[in-house]
């Protein structure tokens, strides 16, 4: 019993408090220089939320590695300097069919009550929507990020595939458009057909 106690005072300590909740600046992606809004990339396994701070690393533009007959993603995420409007994303990559590259955009869903203690209070990024006839507009100093998967065809050859993401939107009534590079590395190919593997799950 008097070890229990002890973990329980060290769990308490090291997760109560304030700094629970703080923004740390990122230390995945880069921003991307050149453009006409900051922009910056993540890899697909990082969560952005609105108000994370831009990475002080930079980046040429966004990469991502895919095998053949394979399926990757990427994020490219805008950092609105200004109220924009009407904004969009293009993607097309030199030597891939041109409904190899899908760009959806990230929706933001608001969580007032943490669901964890590594969680935090806020608009939370979840559902990919694909981008519509709606117009999307990012309010000044807030995150908005896109996720783009590239999809190989099964004889995709080996090789760096390059390609553009073109993203246009509206500022202060005047159209803007930055064009960011996308490089993709085939370096293998993976088979048609995978094994089942069975697993349970429970839910309570």
């Amino acid at each position: 019993m008097r070890a229990l106690t002890l973990v329980m005072n060290t769990f308490t300590a090291k997760f109560d408090g304030p700094p629970l909740y703080s923004r740390p600046r990122p230390r995945f992606g880069g921003r991307i220089e050149g453009c006409s809004l900051p922009l910056w990339t993540a890899s697909s396994g990082w969560r952005v939320m609105k108000d994370q701070p831009m990475p002080d690393a930079t980046a040429k533009g966004v990469g991502i590695r895919v095998a053949a007959n394979e399926a990757e993603s990427a994020q490219l995420v805008l950092n609105a300097d200004a109220d924009v409007t009407d904004v969009r994303v293009d993607a097309a990559v030199k030597g891939l069919p041109a409904d190899a590259v899908d760009v959806r955009y990230v929706r933001y869903v608001r969580s007032r009550i943490p669901s964890d203690w590594a969680s935090m209070p806020g608009w939370q990024p979840d559902p990919l929507p694909p981008q519509g006839d709606e117009p999307l507009s990012v309010r000044k100093g807030e995150n908005q990020a896109f996720w783009v998967t590239v999809r190989t065809p099964k004889k995709t050859r080996r090789g760096i595939y390059r390609g553009a993401l073109t993203e246009r939107f509206c500022r202060k009534k005047m159209r803007w458009q930055s064009i960011v590079i996308i490089a993709n590395r085939i370096t293998r190919r993976l088979p048609g057909r995978f094994p089942t593997i069975r697993r349970r799950l429970q839910v309570f």
